[in-house]
């Protein structure tokens, strides 16, 4: 969804409807003024209901300097996966990340999460490394991060 189409009521409800969702695919929702710093970016994706603008999937992304971003988490609701609104967030991405001048995206994902790590490979990102234990999950438990690096 373009930035453009939303105006800062929206973007609130935005915020509420992310932090409602990360508790139940992450460890906590995270501060709201964060996530309105992130939502307010330019390489932040939404995928949004116009019926009813709820939230169906997300690509939360910052710049780190003037050359590079990290994609910090990205949600595709379980109804819309398998349709390519991962594929789209992440494109809408990239083009975003391209035209300000970014080359290189980080981003990561956990082992376990093998549609993730397919995907990210199809668009070209690369293993760079793993993070052992380094997700807890709900239930307690522990899992590795794959980090990749995605060449724009």
């Amino acid at each position: 969804m373009p930035k453009t189409s939303f105006n800062k009521d929206d973007a609130y409800l935005f915020i509420k409807h992310i932090q409602q969702l990360q508790p139940l695919y992450f460890n906590k929702a995270w501060d709201a003024d964060y996530l309105y710093t992130l939502i307010a970016s330019p390489l932040t994706t939404l995928d949004v209901s116009r019926e009813t603008l709820a939230i169906q999937g997300y690509c939360l992304c910052q710049q780190l300097a003037n050359d590079t971003a990290e994609i910090l988490q990205i949600l595709v609701l379980p109804h819309r996966r398998g349709q390519g609104a991962a594929r789209s967030l992440l494109q809408q991405t990239a083009t975003a990340c391209r035209t300000l001048g970014i080359t290189t995206v980080y981003l990561e994902a956990a082992l376990s999460n093998t549609a993730a790590l397919r995907l990210y490979a199809q668009l070209g990102a690369v293993e760079t490394g793993r993070r052992q234990h380094y997700y807890s999950g709900a239930m307690g438990d522990a899992s590795t991060a794959v980090t990749l690096t995605w060449f724009l």
